[in-house]
């Protein structure tokens, strides 16, 4: 996050610049109207400068290995919605969607089913890369915001949370602190609304990845969870984007200039 945030900060000096206003300001004669304000400073202000940072986990590009399955609940309000806006940038991530229930008994059943069913797949979807596991890895998505534990579908997700833990399915947790979308921004609220039996068998000893709210740290939160989900860097897929960005460059500098 330190290192988007100095980025953030040199591409703000960089928008101060007269060159974006110059480069606008040539747009404006050669232009229509309709295709200036495409061009202008406040393009800039809301897409950003593409600026290369060396290591940073945005300007990488992650694929996901083909034995990971990510489960979401229906339980769990605004689980599914974060799921797609991972895939939507990493789009090799599997998701798996469930409806609630409020039996532990079924829920436990269904994990087993899906876990069985993921297993079987894995001998037909391709691998992503070679030296893939041989096993599938099962992971429960658990999205911590506001409404995460709160009335029946709490319940249901408790249960299911349980019977995840209970036959070694990884709960993967995302911390949300955009109000947008129903965040916390302090986790201590977690520890009033989850099941002390949860808290008491060590659901909060892993770490939560925090969701950012502001658009360019977002970024960050999405690479990073990507990262602890177990999606590996592809640095042809890397090297390829830092190529595109630098032409981009190259042919915006030579249309100021």
């Amino acid at each position: 996050m330190q290192l988007q945030s100095l980025s953030m900060l040199i591409e703000n000096t960089l928008l101060a610049l007269p060159r974006y206003a110059r480069e606008a300001a040539l747009n404006c004669c050669t232009q229509p109207a309709t295709q200036t304000l495409a061009l202008t400073p406040t393009r800039y202000k809301k897409d950003g400068i593409s600026l290369y940072v060396p290591g940073s986990v945005v300007a990488q590009r992650f694929i996901f290995p083909a034995n990971v399955r990510v489960r979401v609940s229906s339980a769990n309000r605004g689980a599914a919605a974060v799921a797609e806006e991972i895939r939507a940038v990493y789009p090799s991530l599997v998701v798996v969607g469930n409806t609630s229930t409020s039996r532990a008994s079924t829920v436990a059943r269904s994990w087993t089913t899906a876990i069985s069913w993921a297993k079987a797949a894995e001998h037909v979807l391709p691998q992503a890369t070679s030296d893939d596991s041989d096993t599938t890895e099962a992971v429960l998505l658990l999205y911590l915001n506001k409404d995460t534990f709160v009335d029946h579908n709490g319940t249901n997700l408790a249960e299911q949370v349980r019977a995840a833990r209970r036959d070694g399915v990884r709960v993967f947790m995302l911390h949300e602190t955009s109000p947008e979308r129903n965040g916390c921004s302090e986790f201590a609220h977690f520890f009033q609304t989850t099941p002390q039996d949860l808290i008491d068998g060590g659901l909060f000893e892993a770490l939560a990845v925090g969701m950012a709210a502001e658009p360019n740290l977002r970024k960050v939160s999405l690479a990073i969870a990507a990262k602890t989900l177990g999606a590996r860097a592809d640095k042809k897929l890397s090297r390829n984007s830092l190529l595109r960005s630098a032409t981009s460059l190259d042919l915006a500098a030579s249309a100021a200039g």
